[in-house]
């Protein structure tokens, strides 16, 4: 992806690779991902499989979550609970959540494209983790951050 104006010319510099920490802008991106290879294509009515989707959420809540009861709640509430948690995570609870979700869903397509797509974000959004058979891991070591950020 080309620089950005103000990153061409020095007014927002992006030079350090995320290892301990999420910025705003990687985290929200993080968040469209889901919405648009979960929610999106799961509560479109010609794709909706409630029995299945239900599972998943079910077990979201459940083994994610660990919540005692599991909400029962309209698709638009539901994807407001799930926003406000995602949201108010820790920076490598994100990860855990993004790692389960791939990982659970029972559509192996979605799940590869949604693979795929936070792949792409991660790279662009100067992370220092990739999905790598199916897990999000480190791709780089402090020598090799250090030595890119120098470059950059």
């Amino acid at each position: 992806m080309k620089k950005m104006f103000s990153e061409r010319y020095g007014f927002k510099v992006r030079g350090k690779i995320q290892i301990e920490s999420m910025d705003t802008e990687l985290r929200n991106r993080l968040w469209n991902q889901f919405d648009i290879y979960y929610f999106d294509s799961i509560f479109e009515v010609s794709n909706i499989d409630i029995e299945f989707d239900l599972i998943f959420f079910t077990k979201m809540y459940d083994e994610f979550f660990k919540l005692t009861e599991v909400p029962r709640k309209s698709n638009g509430d539901l994807f407001k609970d799930i926003k406000k948690r995602f949201l108010n995570m820790e920076w490598f609870e994100v990860y855990n959540f993004i790692e389960y979700v791939s990982n659970n869903y029972y559509d192996k397509d979605i799940q590869k494209a949604f693979i795929k797509s936070v792949n792409d974000v991660l790279e662009k959004e100067m992370s220092g983790y990739r999905f790598v058979n199916n897990y999000i891991a480190p791709i780089i070591d402090e020598v090799e951050i250090k030595e890119v950020e120098e470059s950059l």
